[in-house]
């Protein structure tokens, strides 16, 4: 992993290290949207919770319970008033459409693949169902004609015998199916909070293995990214301070940071170029110095004898001036012109002192150029 990303420009790890966000953000929101559609009002626990209550509901009382039924049975006994007697029989035929209507409906539900959930389906299809189809036919096709006909004897016998039997066994069936469904619900109930325990935790976790990863991205980026601008920053300090030997930055990744220590390096490189040549052209002008002063110094001289032999000359012209006065005039003129030589001869003294002067400054001036060089 270290080798991916060091191989990639800034650019393209901090893109990194947005997507790695956005992507752990993005599963830690699917993962919350899944929990809660699992657990939601009508998601699939509290859809197979409301099942339940439902089917307790059908069954405790009708339709999906025939007590009713079995009660009218036993009003049917006791009553005389014909219209009521009719009343109570169209009453039983309405329980009995209510009862076959949800008993279809049932029938249609899916109570899941779970061992349990298939043998409350046999409860309610078939243990329940039975028995009630029986006392439903028995109760239309015999019992209402009976009483119909007044014979009330009979029907008590065939309510006491047949029909109390059947309402029984389909009271077993329907206790049956309540307390599965009971239980059921108790099941899904644990199951639902262990869900929400489970996906709670497990959305904790991905939450602090994507903060982890994004952590242990930026150390790497700002490693990468820190180490060597401290490199680049030490080496620009030598070279501040006038030390050219540094050694050259030492920079492998490909991105901004491997092209910029390139381009120090380059530029280090040309800085110790330019040193030695400034190095060169001064060790040439102090060397030009010397000698300019040393032929100075010649003409200097020279130019000191020459000075000495013309005022002998003078002084010569002035004796011989005394001794002979034809010759004054000629001799008053040479001592003009020799006095007048002995002047630009110390004219010519004074620049070249000045030459001199100015070499030596020149020598100076390139020896302290070398030393704040190096």
């Amino acid at each position: 992993m270290m080798n991916v990303i060091k191989g990639l420009s800034i650019k393209l790890r901090l893109m990194l290290l947005a997507g790695v966000s956005i992507l752990g953000f993005f599963i830690f929101g699917i993962m919350s949207y899944w929990t809660l559609n699992t657990v939601k009002v009508n998601g699939p626990l509290y859809k197979r919770i409301v099942q339940g209550k439902d089917l307790i509901a059908d069954v405790l009382p009708p339709p999906e319970y025939i007590i009713e039924t079995y009660l009218i049975s036993l009003q049917l006994l006791d009553e005389t008033n014909s219209v009521k007697i009719e009343k109570l029989i169209e009453n039983a035929k309405f329980l009995k459409s209510e009862y076959d209507t949800r008993h279809e409906y049932w029938i249609s539900e899916s109570f899941g693949d779970l061992a349990t959930d298939k043998e409350l389906r046999d409860a309610i299809i078939s243990l329940s169902y039975n028995p009630a189809i029986e006392f439903h036919k028995k109760f239309f096709d015999e019992f209402i004609p009976l009483i119909q006909k007044g014979e009330k004897d009979k029907a008590r016998e065939l309510a006491k015998t047949f029909l109390n039997e059947k309402y029984e066994e389909h009271r077993v069936g329907v206790d049956k199916v309540v307390s599965m469904s009971i239980e059921r619900n108790k099941v899904d109930e644990q199951r639902g909070t262990a869900t929400i325990r489970w996906r709670t935790f497990l959305l904790i976790m991905i939450g602090l293995g994507d903060i982890v990863l994004i952590l242990i991205i930026c150390v790497l980026i700002i490693r990468q990214i820190t180490l060597p601008l401290q490199q680049v920053v030490a080496t620009a300090e030598r070279i501040a301070q006038g030390d050219l030997t540094a050694d050259k930055i030492k920079i492998s990744s490909q991105d901004e940071l491997g092209r910029l220590g390139e381009v120090f390096n380059k530029l280090l490189d040309s800085l110790r170029a330019i040193f030695l040549e400034v190095r060169s052209t001064a060790d040439k002008v102090a060397s030009s110095s010397q000698e300019l002063s040393s032929s100075a110094e010649e003409m200097n001289a020279s130019t000191q004898e020459v000075s000495t032999a013309i005022n002998n000359v003078a002084k010569g012209a002035s004796t011989q001036a005394e001794k002979s006065s034809q010759t004054s005039l000629a001799m008053e003129r040479s001592s003009v012109n020799l006095k007048q030589a002995v002047a630009n001869a110390q004219s010519t003294s004074s620049a070249v002192n000045q030459a001199s002067n100015y070499a030596q400054n020149g020598k100076t001036a390139a020896q302290e150029a070398v030393e704040k060089i190096t």
